[in-house]
């Protein structure tokens, strides 16, 4: 209960300075904008196993305030308008918390307790399957997240490596 009452701190926290820093703030200020192009490798391995690759625009929001760090990533798969998938990220010194949204708002999964190192971040989940395990390299120009669903055997049922690169 303690870490999904931080992780919506920190997600409205993250998304209240982000609204601000869309409505005026600066590069100077630590916010930033910017967009990216993703290029996704995803396996599948139900009911046949399968690999698919996606490339795909993406709109970067980042907000740097003393010790928070977000990321908001917007991201444009089928080529609409409006972002298919959002994706916030929040981190605060060595914690870190992930939310994944469809399109209309909805929350398709939320991780409220990750850790972070530096530019590295990283999730670990339990399922009723088994469990996830997401990561994330962040950097200026770059940006990697791979996200795996493994059974409770601990096989690899899915697995998700997106590269943004800085356009």
């Amino acid at each position: 209960m303690e870490n999904r009452i931080w992780m919506a701190a920190l997600l409205v926290i993250a998304a209240f300075s982000g609204a601000c820093a869309t409505s005026g703030g600066s590069r100077d200020s630590g916010n930033a904008s910017k967009r990216f192009t993703a290029h996704s490798i995803i396996y599948n391995r139900a009911p046949e196993p399968m690999v698919t690759t996606k490339v795909f625009r993406t709109d970067i929001q980042t907000l740097n305030r003393s010790n928070l760090r977000s990321y908001r990533f917007n991201n444009y798969i089928t080529g609409k308008k409006d972002p298919d998938i959002v994706v916030t990220l929040a981190l605060s010194g060595a914690r870190a918390g992930l939310a994944i949204y469809d399109g209309a708002g909805a929350p398709l999964m939320e991780f409220p307790s990750g850790m972070a190192l530096r530019d590295l971040v990283e999730f670990e989940m339990p399922t009723k399957e088994g469990k996830m395990k997401v990561r994330w390299l962040l950097t200026s120009e770059m940006i990697l997240s791979v996200f795996e669903a493994f059974d409770n055997d601990g096989v690899l049922g899915y697995s998700e490596n997106t590269v943004y690169l800085l356009k």
